[in-house]
């Protein structure tokens, strides 16, 4: 959820280091239905930043609840380590990283903002 809009997001199955996403907007009240009558157990809440930063959109997720002080940034290209010398590297496979991996019951993504 976001302001006044809700977004349902559908992610297919990893295919290397990609996969496919769809989002779609739907009414805020459709969408605190559904976390609140078929998500049982956790829900993951974060806040969703985009921020232009050497010529790419990095998104940056603020984790709230359970997940209080993580922060995680993603960039959806593939850049070079070297031109960017913060980059330690990918965690693109890193298993610990994955969302979906954040507790065992995860149900769904609560956006916050964005």
């Amino acid at each position: 959820m976001a302001g006044d809009r809700g977004y349902l997001t559908i992610k297919g199955p990893m295919q290397g280091i990609s996969r496919s996403e769809y989002e779609y907007p739907i009414p805020l009240s459709d969408a605190e239905e559904m976390l609140s009558n078929l998500c049982q157990g956790f829900v993951v809440e974060k806040q969703r930043y985009r921020v232009e930063h050497a010529g790419h959109c990095w998104e940056v997720d603020e984790f709230h609840g359970q997940n209080q002080g993580l922060i995680v940034a993603e960039v959806n290209s593939l850049i070079p380590t070297k031109s960017l010398p913060y980059l330690t590297g990918s965690v693109t496979r890193s298993v610990t990283i994955a969302a979906m991996e954040l507790p065992p019951e995860l149900c769904a993504l609560q956006h916050l903002g964005l």
